[in-house]
């Protein structure tokens, strides 16, 4: 389901209408001169005529062009209707989401001074926000239970995780982000160089407590977060589910989402179809590739770590893995899902609660749906980032192992914490989000062992950390304060967004 819109009632221009006064010529007494009495006075009345008319017709001239500079809005405002201007017959919202990439998780309708957002991701907890023009009435909608009601365009923001940076970035909007309780793991060099030099948004992460973060979050126009105990209760909280979107592909549709508090839908619209075209090009030129490469997404729980009864071994078939696999032209693990099911533990599935993986204890049953893998993907959590003898280790092969299982014989282990920041922030839960074309043309290259084209986001664990990214503010291309309005990702992303060659 694509976003729904209201039509826009047709703007109408009221014409000022002014009549001509018609003055009468005065007859003259001489009649010994009259014949040219009566054509003087022809004259001047047809020049007072003329004077009239050119009158009249400059004050219409000037007041249709007073209308029309109200009432003929092209884009969107990005400040406020000044006090005493605002008309209810202009669309103050002619720029608006057209959702390229149709999202049914959330739908924009918009009216001629406000807009309404839903959000259904979540069907337990749906909201319904409304958006106004600042500097126009706040609607009053009897029909709508607002969750929220906020004019717009916003000015200021808090984030309460990682992900929403990197959208907010390729809006253009990170000089609005004043304050984020996560600025330990965000990777947006721009916003590392901006805080090394104290022009960096409020950290929250250095309070005690949750009373000065809930006061930080209340002092903005906006805050967003997804899952965040403290940020739910700002006044002003809007849920950003980004990453809980179940689609590889309609994630980055979620730019539009957050345009539409900045008044930022034309630029929205661009960043969304050209991620998407990108991705689809990327898509045409391998889904149909012979012979289809298994791609297993895996990651172990250390007992200990997880306050576990055993070791657990994970096979993640999260559905954006899933898809993000198939449009590679890769395959998903062969087994039958009955038959992965049946040697998973379910009583623990039951208890973590997490869907689309399957939870095995027993170390031979997970080991036996490996050995039809080409490529491996570990998602194991490490202190440290890990070495290929670490890895190794945890799953417990060794090199007589790389005669039954084809990922080790073949060197095909991958991670995504490719690109790292000092602090631990790991850019996959950041840009990779968002940039879905990029993640795809990672998994092209990984699932069919392209070697002469770089990865963004994984890494070969055989190269043994070499060519890990650690990201610094040194990568933004400003310093300072300047370094809040660099257009984009940084430098390493080129482009606003990137694009790539989908011939590879």
């Amino acid at each position: 389901m694509s976003a729904e819109y209201t039509p826009v009632a047709e703007q109408k221009i009221l014409a000022n209408e002014a009549g001509v006064a018609k003055q009468q010529p005065k007859q003259s007494f001489f009649k010994s001169k009259r014949i040219y009495i009566i054509l003087a006075g022809s004259l001047v009345v047809i020049a007072a005529v003329c004077i009239t008319l050119a009158v009249v017709l400059s004050k219409n001239n000037t007041n249709s062009s007073t209308t029309a500079s109200s009432s003929s809005i092209t884009k969107n405002l990005q400040g406020c209707v000044a006090e005493g201007k605002y008309d209810s017959n202009i669309n103050y919202f002619p720029e608006q989401l057209d959702l390229y990439v149709p999202n049914p998780n959330f739908q924009v309708k918009y009216f001629n001074n406000y807009k309404v957002i839903t959000n259904s991701l979540d069907p337990k907890n749906i909201e319904i926000i409304v958006l106004y023009q600042c500097g126009t009435p706040k609607p009053n909608l009897t029909d709508v239970k607002a969750t929220r009601v906020i004019p717009v365009p916003i000015k200021s923001i808090f984030v309460g995780d990682t992900t929403s940076v990197s959208f907010l970035e390729l809006l253009g909007v990170r000089s609005s982000i004043k304050g984020t309780d996560s600025l330990t793991y965000i990777t947006s060099p721009c916003l590392i160089a901006a805080n090394s030099s104290g022009f960096g948004p409020l950290n929250t992460d250095e309070y005690t407590d949750a009373v000065g973060t809930l006061k930080a979050e209340n002092s903005v126009d906006l805050t967003i977060s997804y899952l965040d105990s403290v940020a739910i209760n700002a006044t002003n909280y809007v849920t950003f589910p980004a990453t809980a979107d179940l689609s590889a592909y309609n994630r980055v549709s979620w730019v539009g989402f957050l345009g539409a508090f900045y008044n930022l839908e034309s630029s929205a619209n661009t960043i969304i179809k050209t991620i998407a075209d990108n991705y689809n090009c990327i898509k045409a030129k391998n889904v149909k590739t012979t012979p289809t490469p298994v791609v297993a997404w895996v990651e172990h729980l250390d007992a200990q770590a997880y306050t576990l009864n055993n070791t657990v071994y994970v096979l993640n078939r999260w559905p954006v893995y899933v898809q993000y696999t198939l449009d590679s032209g890769a395959s998903n693990v062969t087994l039958p899902l009955a038959q992965v099911e049946a040697n998973a533990n379910q009583t623990l599935a039951a208890a973590i609660g997490t869907p689309y993986r399957s939870y095995f204890t027993n170390r031979t049953a997970f080991m036996e749906i490996l050995k039809t893998v080409d490529v491996l993907i570990d998602e194991t959590y490490y202190l440290l980032t890990p070495t290929v003898d670490n890895i190794l280790t945890t799953y417990g092969w060794n090199d007589a192992d790389t005669q039954t299982y084809k990922f080790l014989r073949n060197k095909a282990i991958w991670r995504d914490d490719k690109r790292i920041t000092v602090g631990g922030g790991t850019d996959w839960y950041e840009t990779a989000v968002v940039s879905a074309n990029l993640v795809l043309n990672d998994l092209v290259v990984l699932a069919h062992n392209v070697s002469n084209v770089d990865t963004t986001y994984f890494r070969n664990i055989w190269k043994n950390g070499t060519d890990i990214v650690k990201i610094t503010g040194d990568q933004c291309g400003a310093t300072g304060k300047d370094a809040l309005t660099v257009q984009g990702l940084g430098k390493d992303f080129g482009t606003n967004p990137k694009v790539i060659s989908c011939s590879i």
